[in-house]
């Protein structure tokens, strides 16, 4: 049984390979052999021509593929760039709080010396003022001092100034 089958099967193939198609695509009549081996021919090309075409797919495949992987190399080297120049802000950001706060900082500082230099000042100036008032008073006692009057004075009165004391007298000069 299983013969018959087989026999049958390449029979029936043999058929397909020898009738010829018509226009709805069914097989009519018998091929000549010259026919057969020009169908060969022409599948044999078309095979080639299919495997050309399936290579020029493959190679554009291939080339989409690598234009794929480079675009999405790019991509990522741009999520990069931006992540980084992120964080370049972020850290941007936190240096100018900082800086802000050393210049607020600072700029208290200022004030405050700004301040304790103007009491500075102002006590200066007021000692300034004693001084010439004591200065005046100096002069002032250094003019009577050096006047005739005093020095008339004080040599009618050193006697007695030196009594006082117990010392002997002794003249002034």
């Amino acid at each position: 049984m299983r013969r018959r089958k087989r026999q049958s099967t390449r029979k029936a193939g043999r058929d397909r390979l020898t009738r010829r198609p018509n226009v709805a695509g069914h097989s009519t009549s018998l091929a000549p052999v010259g026919e057969r081996a020009l169908r060969r021919s022409d599948k044999e090309s078309q095979s080639d021509q299919s495997a050309h075409s399936a290579a020029l797919a493959a190679a554009r495949v291939t080339e989409l593929v690598q234009q794929l992987e480079s675009t999405q190399q790019r991509l990522l080297d741009a999520q990069l760039a931006t992540l980084a120049a992120r964080d370049s802000s972020i850290g941007a950001a936190a240096m100018a709080g900082q800086l802000q706060a050393k210049a607020s900082r600072l700029e208290t500082e200022l004030l405050e010396a700004h301040l304790e230099t103007e009491q500075r000042e102002r006590r200066i100036a007021g000692l300034l003022q004693q001084v010439e008032g004591m200065q005046v008073a100096v002069d002032h006692r250094d003019a009577l001092l050096d006047s005739e009057t005093w020095r008339v004075g004080a040599a009618i009165l050193s006697p007695l100034r030196l009594l006082r004391r117990g010392r002997p007298a002794t003249r002034p000069s």
